[in-house]
């Protein structure tokens, strides 16, 4: 479903693995990064782009909470983002909210809960931050889009004698 913020009630809390979020909440800094290699040629000028693969999107999701009822759903919500004990590895933690949808992002590593912060009279702040989860896909592909044309003529004069130096390498290799 879409981001329709306008349309869809309930834009201020979050769900880790179905439990809603108390408070208010919001979201910062989610996307969706790619990796991307620029290569430059020796003795060339530009760059080729090569692509690398979907990176993580890592952002925070900033809790409010006012009440004392926020606070008693706090404390029944908060375990699934806390530290693991030692010995044991993260758990990997479902979240929705319709702006990490539209990005494709529904599992999450929990990367650190800050201290409460009181941001305003009677309202205390807390700071969950994420790292998104995915399976690893191969991904090494030259991006496809449209081929540069070289207006430049001396590049189309190079252009031609390559074609040709190619054109005459080939008859030679097909010499007995």
């Amino acid at each position: 479903m879409a981001f329709l913020p306008l349309e869809q009630p309930n834009l201020d809390i979050y769900l880790i693995d179905g439990k809603p979020s108390p408070g208010l909440s919001t979201i910062d800094g989610a996307g969706s990064p790619r990796k991307i290699e620029q290569r430059l040629g020796y003795g060339l000028s530009g760059s080729i782009s090569i692509f690398r693969g979907v990176e993580l999107s890592e952002f925070s999701i900033s809790t409010s909470l006012y009440t004392d009822a926020d606070w008693a759903a706090w404390h029944a919500f908060s375990p699934a983002l806390l530290t693991p004990p030692r010995g044991q590895r993260p758990v990997v933690r479902g979240i929705y909210h319709p702006i990490l949808a539209d990005l494709k992002i529904d599992k999450v590593l929990v990367k650190d809960l800050t201290q409460p912060v009181q941001s305003a009279e009677g309202v205390w702040t807390f700071v969950a931050k994420f790292v998104a989860w995915q399976k690893l896909k191969a991904a090494l592909k030259r991006p496809e889009g449209v081929t540069s044309v070289v207006t430049d003529p001396v590049e189309i004069k190079i252009g031609l004698m390559m074609d040709q130096a190619n054109t005459l390498a080939r008859e030679r290799d097909a010499l007995p």
